[in-house]
């Protein structure tokens, strides 16, 4: 018997694969006697559920306990959905309390952790003198650069001015060179011989 086409066709049956002809070969090679130990569970799952698909479950009245069940579950949908929709409302607003409530209480829970009682804290007349030598030292230290800082800009002020000098005198060298492009009136010889 040619068991490795069993295994292969119960591959197929679990993956949903097989056609009606191939299920039908399944199903005849495993009722085989000599069936192997290792297919045996398989066997079993393939047969009962081909068993159970062809059995009808018709007790009497199940047909209509269904449908009215459906109904009934239909009419309740829909009388409710207005009930729903404020339960639901409801759930949301408690979620959000709930939310905030437990952001309130690890933020204060985390605050007085950390809380540090300055009044307890004592300084020495030294520690407050070095500490506001440091801070005189940082402020000057601040000034001075600030000053510096505006320093370089009077002297990018002083550059502007000369370049603005220098674009005077390049708009004047232009306008003369203009002006030499204008032909010259030619000179009248006879005034000039009256003149003389």
């Amino acid at each position: 018997m040619d068991w490795k086409n069993a295994e292969h066709l119960i591959e197929k049956w679990y993956a949903g694969q097989t056609t009606p002809k191939q299920e039908q070969e399944l199903k005849h090679l495993l009722q085989h006697p000599g069936l192997p130990e290792h297919l045996i569970p398989d066997r079993e799952i393939i047969l009962a559920l081909d068993d159970a698909s062809k059995s009808e479950l018709t007790a009497p009245g199940f047909d209509e306990a269904v449908f009215d069940a459906i109904d009934e579950h239909e009419q309740t949908r829909i009388g409710s959905r207005f009930i729903y929709r404020y339960r639901y409302r409801y759930r949301m607003l408690a979620a959000a309390a709930l939310v905030i409530i437990s952001l309130t209480f690890s933020a204060v829970w985390f605050a007085n952790q950390q809380h540090v009682d300055l009044s307890q804290t004592a300084y020495t007349e030294e520690e407050i003198r070095q500490a506001e030598e440091i801070t005189d030292s940082t402020l000057l230290l601040i000034s001075g650069l600030l000053k510096t800082g505006t320093g370089e800009l009077a002297r990018v002020a002083v550059v502007r001015a000369n370049l603005e000098k220098l674009d005077y005198l390049t708009a004047v060298y232009r306008g003369i060179k203009q002006l030499e492009t204008i032909p010259k009136p030619k000179q009248d010889h006879s005034k000039q011989e009256i003149e003389s």
